[in-house]
């Protein structure tokens, strides 16, 4: 099997997940009503913790928390969010695994339930935690890298797949660094 199809697979199962957390509220529910103009126009702060699954290599799981400004009168909101994500991957005799550190300042488009869009520049740490060179445990690097991302939110629930590709000064692994993820929020307010 590829690893498209492994990573599309995993990304089902994450997705279906989603949906299984989200289906009980669909039934016997009445809409909400239609917020007006004003009440759109106006400015909010929103937190909202998550998981993050890791869908490059192995599946590594990891968490987030997202603090987004929604600005009164213009249309991208500003975000920043905090990783923590374990990177496994499987290597000559043994799995290397790594936890990561890291943060996204985030530019998008999008209010309330249904799609976004956005944009991020995330910058971070990482440290070694299982490498078969025992000398390279707890060794600390950085990392850096760009990326964009779509989200659909429902009900205060967000799931969201971003890509980004940047670099790391890890000793024994190529400079560039590319990342898939999912993940699923849920709004605090």
């Amino acid at each position: 099997m590829s690893e498209v199809a492994r990573a599309g697979i995993r990304l089902m199962v994450v997705l279906a997940a989603g949906g299984v957390v989200a289906t009980p509220g669909l039934q016997g529910q009445e809409p909400d009503s239609v917020p007006d103009s004003s009440e759109l126009d106006d400015g909010r702060f929103s937190i909202s913790p998550g998981i993050r699954m890791e869908l490059n290599g192995m599946l590594s799981p990891g968490g987030s928390l997202r603090f987004t400004w929604y600005p009164r009168f213009i249309w991208p909101w500003l975000s920043l969010q905090f990783h923590v994500q374990m990177i496994r991957e499987s290597v000559p005799g043994a799995t290397q695994r790594d936890i990561l550190y890291f943060g996204r300042f985030m530019v998008g488009r999008g209010r309330g339930d249904g799609p976004s869009a956005f944009a991020f520049l995330e910058m971070g740490v990482g440290a070694i935690r299982h490498d078969p060179d025992p000398f390279l445990l707890d060794y600390g690097y950085d990392l850096w890298g760009v990326g964009l991302g779509l989200a659909y939110s429902l009900w205060g629930l967000t799931a969201t797949l971003d890509l980004s590709h940047g670099g790391m000064d890890r000793l024994t692994s190529p400079n560039r660094r590319t990342s898939s993820g999912a993940s699923i929020r849920y709004n605090l307010f």
